[in-house]
């Protein structure tokens, strides 16, 4: 997992998780599942530093694109926080 969640966790976030390509699910396999979710915590605390005004240096996730896409984020967050 420590070596996959990064390259997983990049995929995803590709132009801000706007594409319709980026990746919305993986599939863990149950002996896996903690050491995953711990190395995606890892990479999400690490990218929150990146999180911020598209505009300034050392941005890399600037913000999300508009009013229909902020919803489909709001609801990806929900479901997350709901599993």
């Amino acid at each position: 997992p420590a070596e996959v969640a990064p390259k997983v966790f990049a995929a995803a976030m590709v132009n801000s998780g706007q594409v319709c390509v980026a990746i919305k699910r993986i599939f863990v396999h149950e002996s896996k599942y903690e050491a995953m979710v711990q190395a995606f915590c890892k990479e999400a605390s690490k990218a929150k530093d990146g999180m911020r005004d598209g505009l300034l240096e050392g941005s890399r996730y600037g913000p999300v694109n508009n009013a229909m896409q902020l919803a489909r984020v709001e609801e990806l967050v929900d479901d997350a926080r709901g599993s």
